[in-house]
């Protein structure tokens, strides 16, 4: 991902608008190459809030930079936790929870 520069010439000499900028983003996300970092991943205090981030990410493991992703946190045990999933707008999507 990032900016590309596309040089078009004839004869040695580039063409008009030449070079174009191409800006290359993150393909779609891909469940499979998301990625979750934090220590609420690991670690809760009962009664206090934890945290953990998810992370969307294209089908070459590309950061997004967007949100808008579906996804669906889930936490087994001896309770049932209150989940929070935020998106932040940015491709990372802020989940806090409390046991």
């Amino acid at each position: 991902c990032g900016d590309y520069y596309v040089n078009i010439r004839r004869d040695g000499s580039p063409i008009a608008g030449s070079p174009f900028v191409l800006s290359v983003v993150a393909g779609k996300t891909h469940g499979p190459s998301c990625t979750a970092v934090g220590d609420g991943l690991k670690t809760a205090f009962a009664g206090h809030d934890a945290e953990f981030v998810v992370e969307g990410r294209d089908i070459i493991g590309n950061q997004r930079v967007v949100g808008d992703d579906p996804f669906e946190v889930e936490i087994e045990g001896p309770s049932t936790p209150q989940i929070s999933v935020f998106d932040r707008d940015d491709g990372t999507y802020l989940v806090t929870y409390v046991v």
